[in-house]
């Protein structure tokens, strides 16, 4: 069987999604090969329920609030597919997403598509895609601008990537497992780039930006239909991961972990031509 016909099973945390059938809806139109949608509700649902449709879909309610770990976790041992792709449930994808993504999605490797800005009226892409993570001192991602990569990384369609933001990325089934999944000791939301990133190039393993896909995501913010309007999240249960996810770094507490995080430093600061160890 080739990439192309392989499954891929579709990851979605839905908290108070507005924009979830929309989403749903997008993916099933702009992929190539066949898909199953796994979408684990966080918690009462005040949002419609997705339509019914002939293709696999699964649908979990949590009755409490667990977080998006827990629901990856739980929806991964439920898929079916040899990939599974994690999205935010307010996107869309560029025609083929699934194709191009398979094809590099390789063992010990995670994909990431660019993240764009969605047009909320038209569901389309603003053409202003962002491209290259990096992770500062603190092991927060960050944009980085593409004019400010060397030339010979500039013009790859699949590049080395430092870190990522988690809203749009593909693995391996075999590798979520291979790292025991996300961490649940961990708060519910945020950090979800860095630690999967950290997990990767600090066991071997690599990230990969895949500039030929485009994920148009809705930020928080943005739109006049707030996305998750029953809630907002608490920075300092975030700042919470973040301090949590440096101390395993610090620690080498990742599964699999056998490098420094200075190591991480290093490459990248051949690679980019610039030395993010010190930024904040």
């Amino acid at each position: 069987m080739s990439s192309k016909e392989e499954v891929v099973s579709v990851l979605i945390a839905s908290r108070e999604e507005a924009y979830l059938q929309r989403t749903i809806n997008c993916l099933r139109e702009s992929a190539e090969g066949p898909l199953e949608i796994l979408v684990g509700l966080d918690g009462p649902q005040k949002e419609p329920g997705v339509e019914p449709t002939k293709e696999p879909y699964i649908e979990v309610q949590f009755h409490d609030i667990v977080g998006r770990r827990h629901i990856f976790n739980f929806l991964a041992q439920k898929s079916t597919g040899s990939f599974l792709f994690i999205i935010d449930g307010h996107c869309t994808m560029s025609q083929g997403w699934d194709t191009k993504l398979k094809e590099q999605c390789k063992d010990k490797t995670i994909v990431v598509s660019c993240i764009d800005m969605i047009d909320e009226l038209t569901w389309k892409p603003c053409n202003a895609a962002h491209k290259q993570v990096y992770l500062n001192r603190d092991l927060v991602e960050k944009w980085l601008n593409s004019n400010q990569l060397p030339e010979e990384v500039k013009n790859q369609t699949v590049q080395e990537m430092m870190g990522f933001t988690g809203c749009a990325w593909m693995i391996t089934r075999n590798t979520y497992f291979y790292y025991r999944g996300y961490n649940i000791n961990l708060y519910f939301y945020g950090g979800d780039g860095p630690e999967w990133a950290l997990k990767m190039w600090l066991s071997g393993g690599k990230v990969l930006l895949h500039t030929d896909v485009v994920c148009a995501h809705l930020f928080k913010g943005q739109n006049s239909k707030d996305i998750q309007p029953e809630y907002s999240l608490d920075p300092k249960e975030i700042d919470e991961t973040y301090e949590q996810i440096r101390q395993i770094t610090y620690k080498k507490q990742w599964p699999r972990q056998t490098k420094d995080v200075s190591e991480l430093f290093e490459y990248f600061e051949k690679y980019y031509g610039k030395d993010f160890s010190s930024e904040k």
